[in-house]
């Protein structure tokens, strides 16, 4: 038997939050998951108090900053690729 699906999340996605491909970014999926598993777990009567656990808290810093010794070539785009990238940096084309 299959239980019925029920909406867990709800949202808008912004153009500034996509890819190059106009696709939703990682950061974007990972929120919209996250948001719909809470609902999950409150469906499944999972409270956030049976789920707490320890902090975790990551710590960085810099070790050393240095001049590349090499260069690497740029890759080239083909024009109609490299006109695309300057439409949708600007706001001007929207794909139907």
């Amino acid at each position: 038997m299959t239980a019925e699906a029920f909406e867990t999340a709800h949202g808008t996605v912004h153009a500034w939050q996509c890819d190059h491909m106009g696709h939703a970014n990682l950061r974007v999926y990972g929120e919209f998951f996250e948001q719909a598993l809470w609902h999950v777990f409150q469906r499944a009567g999972i409270t956030p108090s049976v789920l707490r656990g320890d902090l975790i808290f990551v710590r960085s810093n810099l070790v050393e900053l240095r001049e590349r010794t090499q260069s690497r070539k740029p890759r080239a785009f083909p024009p109609e690729i490299a006109a695309r990238a300057r439409q949708l940096l600007k706001g001007e084309a929207h794909e139907s």
